[in-house]
């Protein structure tokens, strides 16, 4: 006997859980922070092999300082305990996520944790994925 094929249970169902619309949000602006911390780690490292290969330049040492600012400050972003409105500690409370292993990951992220680039990266061309898939619907 033939049995009706069953819908999936995750389809349409977001990758970020059973969070609410607001929930889903905060927890987007918490993944882009932390790939623009990896990004920023990775521009530092390829500004570092150019100048290393001689390929030093004005230019070059200005967007290293730039990297190096952007990630100062989303080091101490993540590191801060100030409980406020669109802080770290405040996401992670409206999340429920641990902070000490969200900071973990980061601090594996600023030791260059290849593994965990690398998921960052798909998540990344996952989401970009779907805008597509959006914008031609």
């Amino acid at each position: 006997m033939l049995r009706p094929k069953r819908a999936r249970a995750d389809v349409g169902r977001s990758t970020l859980g059973p969070f609410g619309p607001e929930q889903r949000l905060w927890a987007a602006g918490l993944i882009e922070d932390i790939k623009d911390l990896a990004k920023a780690v990775r521009q530092i490292e390829a500004i570092d092999a150019l100048v290393a290969a001689g390929r030093q330049t004005e230019e070059l040492l200005e967007q290293r300082e730039a990297w190096q600012e952007e990630k100062e400050y989303l080091h101490g972003w993540f590191e801060s305990d100030k409980v406020a409105p669109r802080s770290f500690a405040w996401i992670c409370l409206v999340l429920s996520l641990s902070k000490s292993r969200i900071r973990e990951r980061v601090k594996k992220i600023l030791e260059g944790d290849e593994q965990l680039i690398r998921t960052l990266r798909e998540l990344k061309r996952r989401s970009s994925g779907r805008k597509k898939l959006r914008k031609a619907a």
